[in-house]
């Protein structure tokens, strides 16, 4: 604990030597900032107490380069531009968000019977239903004098009387549609705009109105839940960061999109996954670490038809109740929206307690009420230690405004920065074919050398579908020989294998994923790590893989970023580093042969996280090109991909 004190001070140590009670306080210098960087301060604690104090530079590409030799991600160099400078006086703290403009319109409604001699009879006490275009629904009642008071937005409504109105011989039933605009006069319900219905003898006098049905009540669809998947899933998506997958949705027909900001917390690539043909790259405008949001902004061309989810007031989500029930939407890997139906069990500033089930997938995406309003970002992060709880439940949407506030001016100044009309690969529809792994997991004779390669400092190993199974039943054995011998205290979930941290590892096996996988280690790790590694491994870890066919750059389906030793939590508390790997996951097409039938020339170079002036450059051999191709000869050419 005292080391962790000690390493938290030594990073604050450059800003805080600076007068924080000053009347004027000095802004931050580049070399100041350069060295909290340096000195791994979390970057958007930095940009926090950049914004109160403003920087004395302005950020260029020097700046830049400077800042990203340090370890700065580009997520927070672009944040780093809205902190006030020489360059942006305007900013000199974050934009605050604009207090919320009472727009509401003042409708007067009267409601009278005429009378046989033409005069006005005003109806009390009748009870009125105001539908609004939205499809919400509220009840007024008329005073002493016959009218009511309502505060509505622009629009179009429609008002209806409760119960009928018994006038000699005919019953009326007030229905009328308005039009609600600035400026209009009293609204004035009268015979002409009722529904008559006569019923058949004049009755006694009537000296009062004299309801005679019971008021309806409002009626939602018998299944709502299906009717907000069916209206809704298209505007929820997959969000992909390097070591984090989960759900985001469309909140603006701008292309703005809500999620939790730990998915995309060491990217400065997001992509957003639209449907399983259509993936998009994505930019971050805000990133506010402690509520867990972040607001994305994806191009709209390949996302004209997206729904996008209307956030509830804040009302709205005080009216939750225990009991009510509430709707969890996800977008898993390469499928569709799926749901998770709960109920409430509190309602707080911070957080909807609800007994839906929220999935690693499903983190970020949105929790609705049934009207198909979201009232909260649904959350979930792993525990910090096996047997520890997860962090779960949902975020209140509330929490979410600022954010988006800020996002939305910014999305208007994007310019260049905007995101690109550009559509990145996805994953193959079609599974490998079953037949491919007959008598493969007990062949004797299958040898994983011809799958390995490296160089300088790295242990590269490339993955078909047929060794990705032949590692998952290899490490399923090895469970299997130290449970006899004792020497096994794990459940199904513990690893065996590193690889397992990749989330989809799992996944990938069971649909038969026709890819290549490129895991990239340092070379001090051992294979297949069955064993806990020791804590000093030599070598570099994988920043970034650039995979080159025929000198023309290949991008891969997913980057992923996993430890590459099975005690990484151990290392992590005695304060030492955590060897990592590389994941590069690629389509079969990107190493198909040449129309000569001989195998492509395929390369590497290898980007490390702390040697990044350098790069490993790697050509992959004759041998195992030939290797690849043999494996998906069955998938090419059996009919499974035609």
């Amino acid at each position: 604990m005292r080391s962790r004190i000690l390493a938290v001070a030594l990073a604050l140590a450059p800003l805080r030597a600076l007068p924080a009670q000053a009347a004027q306080p000095a802004a931050y210098t580049l070399t100041e900032v350069e060295r909290a960087i340096t000195r791994k301060m979390g970057q958007s604690r930095l940009l926090e107490l950049l914004h109160k104090r403003c920087i004395d530079f302005a950020p260029n590409a020097e700046s830049d380069a400077r800042l990203r030799k340090a370890g700065a991600t580009l997520a927070f160099l672009d944040q780093l531009r809205q902190v006030c400078s020489p360059a942006n006086p305007r900013f000199a703290e974050p934009p605050k968000p604009a207090a919320p403009v009472d727009s509401s319109i003042t409708v007067i409604v009267r409601l009278a019977i005429l009378q046989p001699d033409l005069s006005l009879r005003f109806v009390p006490q009748h009870d009125l239903l105001v539908l609004s275009w939205l499809g919400d629904t509220s009840r007024v009642s008329t005073g002493f004098d016959g009218s009511v008071e309502l505060k509505l937005k622009k629009g179009d409504y429609r008002l209806e009387g409760v119960s009928p109105i018994r006038v000699q011989d005919t019953l009326y039933r007030f229905s009328t549609r308005i039009t609600v605009q600035p400026g209009m006069r009293a609204v004035e319900l009268t015979q002409k705009n009722a529904e008559a219905r006569a019923i058949g003898q004049a009755p006694a006098a009537v000296a009062a109105p004299t309801p005679v049905v019971e008021p309806p009540k409002p009626v939602r669809s018998a299944d709502p839940e299906k009717e907000i998947v069916a209206r809704l899933r298209s505007g929820v998506f997959t969000v992909s960061g390097i070591a984090e997958r989960g759900t985001g949705f469309l909140v603006d027909s701008g292309g703005l999109v809500l999620t939790n900001a730990h998915l995309i917390d060491t990217t400065d690539e997001v992509r957003v996954q639209v449907d399983p043909q259509t993936k998009v790259r994505a930019r971050v405008l805000t990133y506010d670490a402690s509520r867990d949001i972040a607001v994305l902004a994806i191009n709209m061309t390949r996302c004209a038809k997206c729904a996008v989810l209307p956030l509830a007031d804040s009302a709205k989500v005080a009216s939750l109740e225990p009991g009510d029930r509430v709707v969890a939407m996800a977008s898993p890997l390469n499928a569709g929206g799926f749901l998770s139906l709960g109920i409430v069990n509190g309602v707080d500033a911070q957080a909807v307690v609800s007994e839906v089930n929220v999935s690693p997938a499903g983190s970020g995406g949105p929790l609705l009420n049934l009207d198909g309003e979201v009232v909260g970002v649904n959350r979930w992060r792993a525990p910090e230690r096996p047997g520890a709880p997860r962090s779960g439940g949902s975020i209140v949407v509330g929490q979410a405004r600022a954010a988006l506030t800020r996002a939305r001016a910014m999305l208007a100044t994007l310019g260049a920065k905007a995101p690109l009309d550009t559509l990145l690969p996805v994953l193959p529809g079609v599974p490998f074919p079953a037949d491919a792994f007959s008598g493969l997991l007990n062949n004797r004779d299958f040898d994983a050398r011809l799958y390995r390669s490296g160089a300088g400092g790295y242990r590269i190993f490339v993955m078909t579908p047929q060794v990705m199974a032949w590692r998952a039943e290899r490490a399923r054995t090895e469970v299997n020989r130290r449970r006899k011998e004792g020497k096994f205290a794990g459940d199904e979930t513990t690893p065996i294998d590193p690889i397992q941290a990749w989330r989809d590892w799992d996944e990938y096996l069971s649909l038969r994923r026709p890819v290549v996988v490129i895991s990239i280690s340092p070379s001090g790790t051992e294979f297949p790590h069955y064993d806990t590694d020791r804590g000093d491994i030599d070598g570099a870890d994988v920043l970034d893989l650039k995979l080159y066919r025929q000198s023309a750059e290949i991008t891969p389906v997913e980057r992923v970023r996993v430890p590459s030793v099975l005690n990484a939590r151990d290392l992590r508390d005695a304060r030492k580093r955590v060897p990592g790997q590389g994941i590069f996951v690629y389509r079969i097409e990107d190493f198909r042969p040449l129309p000569s039938g001989s195998p492509a020339s395929m390369s590497l170079r290898i980007v490390s996280t702390n040697k990044k002036e350098k790069s490993e450059q790697i050509t992959l051999d004759g041998k195992l090109m030939e290797q690849i191709l043999k494996d998906f000869t069955l998938y090419k050419f059996g009919g499974s991909s035609q």
